[in-house]
């Protein structure tokens, strides 16, 4: 399964919503970009990595132990407030119930896709898995 139709079916499953795929793709797209036609959880790794002291969770998420979880404050932090706003907006939820869904579903996304050498696509290639790794230590 690609990483928009995951993303897609665990944020309906997590929401309980009955928008089409398109709506929910669409929303996924607006917040966190796409890179060619594939979703851009690189980008959003490397945002988490860079800033807000976020690295030990995004590692947690690439890695192949347990994941860390990520809660609504850091989620604004990495997105910002009007970003989450206009994704809930979109999917016709709450801001907050939006963003709880987020919180448990981007874990599990970017977790299924590290595995298996993706890990380096995700991560922006070699040298974008080296700079990740340097901000860890």
């Amino acid at each position: 399964m690609d990483i928009m139709a995951m993303a897609v079916d665990l944020l309906k499953k997590q929401l309980g919503s009955n928008l089409s795929d398109d709506t929910i793709a669409n929303a996924l797209t607006g917040l966190i970009g796409k890179q060619g036609d594939k979703l851009d959880i690189g980008g959003l790794v490397s945002k988490m990595m860079q800033g807000g002291g976020l690295q030990a969770i995004a590692g947690s998420w690439l890695g192949d132990g347990a994941n860390e979880g990520i809660n609504t404050a850091q989620l604004k932090d990495v997105f910002g407030d009007s970003k989450l706003s206009a994704f809930a907006s979109q999917l016709g939820v709450e801001q907050d119930t939006a963003t709880r869904g987020l919180a448990e579903v981007l874990p599990k996304i970017i977790d299924s896709n590290s595995q298996g050498g993706s890990l380096l696509d995700l991560a922006g290639g070699g040298d974008g898995l080296m700079g990740m790794a340097k901000k860890l230590f």
